[in-house]
Parts: C-alpha cells; sequence; structure tokens
C-alpha cells in the first residue's frame, strides 16, 4: 500500500479564500436543487466548508456505488471542481 500523503494544506489560509468565495456562488446558484434554499446566503457562507465537504464525500459514495443518478443529477457539482482544478470560475461567466 503506498503510503498516505499527509502533507495536506491549510484550508482556513487565507490563499483559499478566492475558491471558498467560488464555492458560495455555486451553491448559491444551486441551493433549492440542495435542499438548502431556506438558507440566507450568509448562512451558506458560514456553512461553505461543511456543504462542500459533505457533497465531495457523498460524490465519492455515489461513484463507488455506481450511483448514476446521482452523479448525473450534481453533475454541475463535478464539473465545478474540475473546473477548479484547472485554475477556471466555478460558476463560468455565461452560467
Amino acid at each position: 500500500m503506498p503510503p498516505i500523503d499527509d502533507d495536506v494544506p491549510d484550508l482556513d489560509d487565507p490563499a483559499h479564500n478566492a475558491t471558498r468565495g467560488q464555492l458560495v456562488r455555486l451553491i448559491v446558484l444551486h441551493k433549492a436543487d440542495l435542499g438548502v434554499a431556506h438558507f440566507s446566503d450568509s448562512e451558506i457562507v458560514a456553512k461553505v466548508d461543511d456543504i462542500a465537504a459533505l457533497m465531495l464525500a457523498r460524490h465519492g459514495r455515489a461513484l463507488l456505488a455506481g450511483d448514476s443518478a446521482w452523479l448525473a443529477h450534481f453533475a454541475w457539482f463535478a464539473d465545478a471542481c474540475d473546473r477548479l482544478q484547472c485554475g477556471q470560475r466555478a460558476v463560468p461567466m455565461n452560467g
């Protein structure tokens, strides 16, 4: 088994604020789809780390279980994560 990479960046580092802001915009755009339509935008800002962590965990579970319905329904999240990894905006300027 390969060693576990324990060089995890400090996600509270201000260097990650831009990415966090992108995730907030994405979640606000899709809050009804996520079942958090009752959250104010400021509540989403406060909970963005938790919401993103839950989405990443659920995405992983869906991949392992072959839950194609979940993956298709929330493809916008995976697409946004891919864009963020490439240094692009989570929410495209035209979308």
